[in-house]
């Protein structure tokens, strides 16, 4: 099951452990530790800036995957909001069964009656999914380097 969730303590015990998992899969720095900050998370759920969408377990109530966004005013275009996506996970074992095109369209739906103008996803390279995406109507926007000091 897709559902929208608001930032918990409960929340956090849960997605952390696949958190973890998410950044051992894809960090382009492995050296570095895992250390959200939680506090800003809640001041962005506070100010409606933060969306939780989660698949669950029918049975069990298990989470399984995650697609998190934050949205607010475009500093270029202030009269629309977009959404950045945060994180977007789906356990390794439930990939290729759909999950993922749930909680993106799901989300989009959720999305769209808030306001949102625009949804902005990004992917790893060494980790793509830029057939779920472009299946979905997404098109290629930008590149994004990093570099690591």
């Amino acid at each position: 099951m897709i559902i929208k969730e608001d930032l918990t303590d409960l929340l956090i015990d849960e997605i952390t452990p696949l958190l973890e998992l998410h950044r051992q899969e894809i960090s382009a720095f492995p050296d570095m530790v895992l250390n959200i900050d939680w506090d800003k998370y809640y001041q962005l759920q506070k100010f409606k800036k933060l969306h939780i969408f989660t698949s669950r377990d029918k049975e069990t109530n298990e989470l399984l995957g995650y697609l998190v966004y934050i949205c607010d005013k475009n500093s270029h275009y202030q009269d629309y909001i977009y959404a950045l996506q945060d994180v977007f996970y789906v356990k390794k074992e439930l990939r290729g069964r759909f999950m993922g095109v749930k909680l993106l369209k799901f989300s989009e739906n959720n999305l769209k009656s808030l306001g949102v103008s625009a949804i902005m996803q990004h992917m790893k390279v060494d980790h793509p999914f830029q057939k779920l995406l472009v299946n979905q109507g997404y098109k290629m926007q930008e590149y994004i380097y990093s570099k690591r000091l």
